[in-house]
């Protein structure tokens, strides 16, 4: 064989046994509205690297578009809302185009944060306590107000329960504009202020700063997929990372106790 010829040989045979043992990772494109969904899905980026999958991740602030793009198939899943957000996607489009929850992830639960007052025992009749303006919001803070500072009275005779008084016999309602709640809190003028742990992760706050923490698992973010593929591989290696005890270390200690991881 003259040396041209055996170089023709050669070159193809190397790259050949150069791709033998290769593996060949599998991908998995997720989309997010970033900040802590992100910082989150980073942290499971080593994981399913190592299970031989790589997570590509895009950054859609809208749900409406998210959902979309996954009904479509432009991406595999997302993590960009709740249970009732997802139902009422479903609502609005056809029965193909349906989509379902491959699980719970993390609650940004509410909490009752120190004022002026720095116990809830310490309230008095009148106090002011700071919600958000926003009417999506208000059936869920009413509830978690409903559930903290509820008060069974007793009468003098009795020791049996006679009434329950209800917040809004005792506390006072202030309405603002929720991203401005963070920063009020830092200089309080008011007795308590209700904000998400992601609020008060964003503005540096602490778990130290919470007088009450929301218990209902209702509002937790969740993995949306396309309904039938909950057992798809790519799903499946997701939700396993998400749901180790990795992220769920990393969400308490990154997100300093503001953040709950479902487990």
């Amino acid at each position: 064989l003259t040396l041209k010829l055996m170089k023709k040989i050669v070159i193809p045979l190397v790259m050949l046994l150069s791709l033998v043992g290769c593996k060949t990772e599998k991908l998995i494109r997720v989309a997010t509205r970033g900040c802590i969904h992100e910082e989150i899905l980073n942290a499971a980026k080593t994981s399913l690297k190592e299970m031989g999958y790589r997570l590509n991740l895009e950054t859609i602030d809208n749900a409406l578009l998210a959902n979309s793009s996954l009904s479509s198939g432009g991406i595999d899943a997302n993590i960009i809302q709740r249970t009732d957000d997802l139902i009422a996607y479903n609502n609005r489009v056809s029965k193909r185009a349906e989509l379902t929850s491959a699980g719970r992830v993390y609650l940004s639960a509410l909490g009752v944060y120190s004022g002026t007052k720095t116990t809830l025992e310490d309230y008095n009749p009148g106090d002011k306590i700071v919600i958000s303006d926003r009417a999506e919001d208000y059936e869920r803070i009413m509830s978690f107000i409903e559930e903290v500072f509820t008060v069974t009275v007793f009468t003098e005779q009795e020791k049996t329960p006679n009434y329950r008084q209800t917040p809004l016999d005792f506390l006072t309602i202030e309405y603002m504009n929720p991203d401005l709640i963070p920063e009020a809190q830092k200089h309080p003028e008011e007795a308590f202020y209700i904000m998400t742990g992601s609020q008060a992760y964003n503005s540096g706050l602490s778990y130290e700063h919470i007088l009450a923490t929301e218990t209902s698992n209702d509002y937790a973010f969740i993995v949306g997929i396309r309904r039938g593929e909950e057992n798809n591989d790519r799903i499946r290696a997701l939700m396993k990372v998400l749901y180790s005890d990795e992220i769920g270390d990393f969400i308490v200690e990154h997100f300093r106790g503001l953040i709950i991881p479902y487990r």
